[in-house]
């Protein structure tokens, strides 16, 4: 009796890990290609990291360029000429960006959400440099929406999209410039 219990048991088991395997790949998919008809695997132009100028672009009502001003022309500094700066830099920003594997830091990540649950309220974020420079450089788009949102639901949703596309553009600037190269985002953030 207590065998034929176990039977069923495992073969209702065996059927429920089945359905739910199959249900999350479902899910999976589902989810990927909803977040890349909304545009959120679109990768941007890395050629940016290399622009020496802080312009000012115009755009008429349908998006397209009007005017573009040039607000100042600048050199970029490489960092042989920034001296210690880069060294206090990561020290303040970012003391793990030698070592880490990936562009996140999830003790950082561990640790502010764990000061801001204690408070009750956002007051510490985890973004490494390698995350504001995909955010400062890559991202207008995501920041206009955020800034623009007229409610705070809209604005919640817009902040976390906003996050969420900066983890993946991270993600994929260290990917395409390579962890050898990462001393190029360090600059590029200086700058």
């Amino acid at each position: 009796m207590l065998k034929k219990i176990f039977k069923k048991l495992v073969w209702l088991g065996g059927f429920l890990f089945w359905i739910g395997l199959f249900a999350g790949i479902i899910g999976s998919g589902a989810l990927t290609f909803y977040l890349y008809r909304q545009g959120f695997f679109e990768t941007p132009d890395i050629s940016r990291l290399d622009d020496r100028r802080a312009m000012s672009v115009f755009l008429d009502e349908n998006g397209e360029r009007i005017r573009e001003i040039c607000t100042y022309c600048r050199e970029l500094a490489v960092l042989e000429e920034m001296g210690h700066f880069p060294e206090f830099a990561i020290a303040v920003e970012d003391k793990n960006f030698e070592s880490r594997l990936m562009p996140y830091d999830f003790k950082g990540f561990l640790r502010a959400a764990w000061r801001n649950i204690k408070a009750g309220e956002a007051k510490e974020g985890s973004s490494t440099i390698t995350m504001q420079v995909a955010r400062n450089v890559f991202l207008e788009k995501e920041l206009r929406a955020q800034r623009d949102a007229l409610t705070i639901e809209e604005k919640r949703k817009a902040n976390w999209w906003r996050k969420s596309r900066e983890a993946w553009v991270s993600a994929w600037l260290e990917y395409t410039i390579g962890k050898e190269n990462r001393w190029k985002i360090l600059e590029v953030y200086l700058n």
